[in-house]
C-alpha cells in the first residue's frame, strides 16, 4: 500500500484517500503535476476548460458540472483547496497545481447538500 501512494495511486474523495482502482466512476482527474503544457495556462479556469468530461467553464470563468443540479438552481460547484473549503479559486495559478478531481453525483455526496452541485478537489504541490 505504502508503494501505492508513492505512485500517486491513491485520489482523495472528501475525508480519505481511496485506491484508483476503486474509484467512483462519476470522479475524474487531471494530472496537472505531469502536464507538459502546464506552464501555457494562465489562470486555474484555462488548466480545467475543455480538460474534464461534463465540465464547462465559460468566458466569464463560471463552472458547470453536467448532469449535476440543486433545488435552489446555484450552478458552483464546490470548491475544495488542500482539504478546505473555499468560495473562490480565482488566487490559485496553474503552475502550482498538482492535480484536479471533479466529483458529482454519489461521489459528491460526503459533502452533503454543499455539494449538490458537485464538487472540484484541487492539490497543490
Amino acid at each position: 500500500i505504502k508503494d501505492r501512494a508513492k505512485n500517486g495511486d491513491n485520489i482523495s474523495i472528501g475525508y480519505s484517500d481511496v485506491d484508483k482502482q476503486y474509484k467512483v466512476n462519476t470522479a475524474q482527474s487531471l494530472d496537472a503535476q505531469n502536464d507538459k503544457n502546464s506552464s501555457i495556462y494562465n489562470t486555474i479556469y484555462d488548466l480545467i476548460r475543455g480538460r474534464l468530461a461534463g465540465v464547462t467553464v465559460t468566458r466569464d470563468n463560471r463552472i458547470t458540472i453536467r448532469g449535476v443540479s440543486s433545488i435552489r438552481n446555484i450552478e458552483d460547484p464546490l470548491f475544495v483547496v488542500d482539504g478546505v473549503i473555499v468560495s473562490s479559486i480565482d488566487y490559485i495559478s496553474p503552475n502550482n497545481v498538482k492535480s484536479v478531481s471533479v466529483l458529482k453525483d454519489a461521489a459528491a455526496s460526503i459533502y452533503g447538500a454543499q455539494g449538490a452541485n458537485g464538487v472540484i478537489v484541487i492539490k497543490m504541490k
